[in-house]
């Protein structure tokens, strides 16, 4: 997920559970070239996450 950029994927914690939501609903959520990298980051981030 990039920083400087909005992400296209969310990523939130609640009860020791990690919920990705897509982020583009001015697209309707459609997937376009940067998201598979976003969702593949926050896998990423939730595996590493304790």
């Amino acid at each position: 997920m990039t920083d400087d950029q909005q992400s296209t994927v969310l990523y939130e914690v609640k009860d020791r559970k990690t919920y990705l939501t897509l982020n583009r609903p001015d697209r309707l959520n459609a997937i376009d070239f940067r998201m598979p990298g976003d969702i593949a980051a926050a896998v990423r981030r939730a595996n590493d996450d304790p």
